[in-house]
């Protein structure tokens, strides 16, 4: 006959763990800190509560510099700008000094008087009017002449060839202060050059039925101007 068995009473329920918190460091505010002891509290199931501490390792050392990648690709040209405001207007420069021709140098070539400018204009106007001393004109009539210093009065009127263009004398010092008054009686206007080529009045800028007044400073053919008839 078998042995009777009867069952046992249940035990106490055992102590387990609950949770397990870090707590503190010796390196800082947080776990896990290179170098440092970080302490951590274990909590039972029956309340109790122990300490446990762990040692962390320090940092290895720092690797190698690793190689230097490739060059990325050139970004796109990014979009043009708004174009700035204009500037503002500069200041009027100061006028220029008035030039100056010599008042002492210009005779009428009869006389060794000299003419100021005011002077000048003056004669100009009585010579060249139309009751003046037309007469006294030297007249050039082709395009095969060429004036001279002496001819003070000068009238061009329409020849075969017609005078398209008068010839004067290159300016040099012997004829400093020489006055030439060009009266066009032709029907176009001409133009006066030097012997040279160099031009005095362009093209037809002397009108018909007008008179320049041509005064020679020694390197050059001053134009002081057409008068109005």
């Amino acid at each position: 006959m078998s042995p009777a068995t009867f069952p046992g009473s249940i035990g106490s329920t055992g102590n387990g763990i609950a949770s397990i918190t870090w707590t503190s460091s010796t390196g800082g505010s947080s776990a896990g800190i290179a170098g440092a002891t970080d302490t951590y509290t274990v909590t039972y199931t029956n309340g109790a509560t122990s300490t446990f501490t762990v040692k962390n390792g320090a940092n290895g050392a720092t690797g190698a510099t690793g190689s230097q990648g490739a060059k990325g690709d050139t970004g796109s040209t990014g979009a043009t700008g708004p174009k700035g405001d204009t500037g503002a207007t500069g200041a009027t420069g100061a006028t220029g000094a008035t030039g100056s021709i010599s008042t002492t140098s210009v005779t009428d070539n009869t006389s060794s008087t000299p003419y100021n400018s005011v002077q000048v204009n003056q004669y100009g106007q009585v010579v060249t009017g139309s009751t003046g001393l037309r007469t006294s004109y030297a007249s050039i009539t082709t395009t095969a002449t060429t004036v001279t210093g002496s001819n003070t009065l000068i009238r061009v009127t329409n020849g075969t060839p017609a005078v398209s263009t008068l010839i004067v004398p290159n300016p040099t010092s012997a004829l400093q202060g020489t006055v030439f008054y060009v009266r066009n009686d032709r029907t176009t206007g001409i133009g006066v050059s030097t012997v040279a080529g160099t031009s005095v009045i362009a093209g037809t800028g002397l009108g018909a039925s007008r008179t320049a007044m041509l005064v020679c400073n020694g390197t050059s053919w001053v134009n002081f101007g057409a008068s109005a008839n």
